[in-house]
């Protein structure tokens, strides 16, 4: 199992954003339970000291908490889908191909069909 997580760290031809997004998601859900967790404990401790206040957090926590959930689930299905799409066009440019031809940059930069027409005269 880590033999072949380390061979893909160390080797830059597979990339390895994609996989790393669900781990990293499930740690914020943790942390933001336990920040949630946390607030109402607290906020039990001085229930008697300042019962709106606490009753305030009681009911805040949990509310902020998911809205924190939704927030960092956006954050992290916009990473997967940066990740995703760079490794899309990585293997778009792997493997150019029209009418069944692979496209050589240096070939192209000869060929007078892909050059701008504007800078052709």
């Amino acid at each position: 199992m880590f033999d072949n997580w380390t061979e893909k760290l160390m080797d830059f031809d597979q990339r390895i954003g994609p996989e790393l997004t669900r781990p990293v998601y499930y740690l914020g859900l943790i942390v933001i339970a336990g920040l949630v967790l946390g607030t109402m404990l607290m906020s039990l401790g001085s229930l008697f000291s300042s019962f709106f206040g606490s009753l305030g957090r009681l009911i805040g926590a949990p509310v902020v908490g998911l809205l924190a959930v939704l927030i960092w689930r956006l954050i992290c299905e916009w990473a997967y889908l940066f990740f995703a799409d760079r490794e899309a066009v990585a293997d778009f440019e792997d493997a150019v191909d029209v009418d069944g031809v692979v496209i050589d940059p240096e070939d192209a930069a000869n060929d007078p069909g892909t050059q701008d027409p504007a800078s052709a005269s």
